[in-house]
């Protein structure tokens, strides 16, 4: 016998409603309430599924309970570290973060 093996990340399913779509899983980066009842309301650090990105820079998707709507995609964080919004770069304390540790280093090595 044997089993599969430490496969026990049931959570990142996506909710049957995306069944037979290419669901991504997504993170909350912020919360954020719908104006409408196209959006999709959620909290920060929720799992979210989106499937096809809009040129307006929103997603459609759902949560987990499979509620299907329009995501911002400003508020969520791509699974590769990336904000999910065209022509955008994740900020600059990030590349201040990295050439200050590049610094560090070459100070180290004289």
């Amino acid at each position: 016998g044997g089993g599969g093996g430490g496969n026990r990340d049931v959570a990142a399913q996506p909710p049957a409603a995306l069944k037979g779509k290419n669901a991504m899983q997504v993170t909350a980066l912020f919360d954020y309430r719908a104006r409408n009842t196209k959006e999709l309301t959620f909290r920060k650090g929720e799992r979210l599924w989106v499937y096809e990105r809009l040129p307006s820079g929103w997603f459609k998707g759902a949560n987990r309970n499979g509620i299907i709507a329009y995501i911002p995609g400003n508020f969520i964080q791509m699974p590769s570290g990336q904000v999910a919004v065209p022509g955008q770069r994740s900020g600059d304390v990030a590349s201040k973060a990295a050439s200050s540790a590049s610094a560090q280093q070459q100070q180290q090595q004289q």
